[in-house]
């Protein structure tokens, strides 16, 4: 049975999309590398410039055992649209830190909750546009659009502090977060194709007993030796 053109058209579209907003929200996260110069300009030091840039971390840690849940439950355009809409309301929280304190903190926590909900569900998302047969080559390709603004971030921060301050920087995630929303709008929740052969359910430590692993985890302890 042959697939109708236009349900892979609209599939790549969507895939298409999806790939541009992550891009767009990636290039707005990744600009914040250069956060600790602001930090250390508003008298931080080195052992609070570490706290504050790891609660971002935190922030995702906390929410992402519900992000599928709620992927499940209620869709991924649910979780990327509340997603992005989170981090553009950190993002622009941002520009109005202008002092150290525990503000500073809750935005790096909402920043890290954003950022694993539309990460995640965006990933998700392209899972379930691409067919079961390919991907892995799937996810290879939507994952260069989450790797290539990193690069690109940290040398337009470059370029933007060769000229302007950190608020013309933070003004320009913003930008970059609002466009990564608009371009989300339009994506809708697909039917989830799943593998013939599924996938077996076993946990963590039985997953890492499997005799086929063996040779690479010998192939690691020598390498680390």
């Amino acid at each position: 049975m042959t697939r109708d053109p236009g349900w892979a058209l609209g599939r790549a579209r969507a895939f298409g999309l999806a790939a541009a907003a992550n891009a767009l929200l990636s290039i707005a996260q990744s600009l914040f590398v250069h956060l600790p110069g602001f930090l250390q300009q508003l008298g931080a030091g080195e052992a609070q410039i570490g706290r504050v840039m790891a609660t971002n971390a935190v922030g995702a840690i906390l929410v992402w055992p519900l992000v599928g849940r709620l992927m499940d439950a209620r869709g991924r355009r649910v979780v990327v649209l509340a997603g992005v809409a989170l981090q553009v309301a950190a993002v622009g929280l941002y520009l109005s830190i202008d002092v150290l304190g525990p503000r500073v903190y809750g935005i790096r926590l909402l920043d890290g909750m954003a950022m694993a909900m539309w990460y995640t569900a965006l990933f998700t998302y392209a899972a379930d546009l691409v067919p079961a047969s390919r991907r892995t080559e799937g996810l290879a390709i939507f994952g260069v659009s989450g790797l290539i603004p990193i690069g690109l971030a940290a040398l337009a921060g470059d370029v933007i502090l060769a000229y302007a301050t950190y608020r013309e920087l933070f003004a320009g995630a913003l930008a970059f977060a609002v466009l990564g929303a608009v371009v989300s709008l339009p994506l809708r929740d697909v039917p989830v194709v799943h593998s013939q052969q599924g996938i077996p359910a076993r946990g963590v430590l039985a997953t890492a007993a499997e005799r086929d692993l063996l040779p690479a985890i010998r192939a690691l302890a020598k390498r680390t030796r």
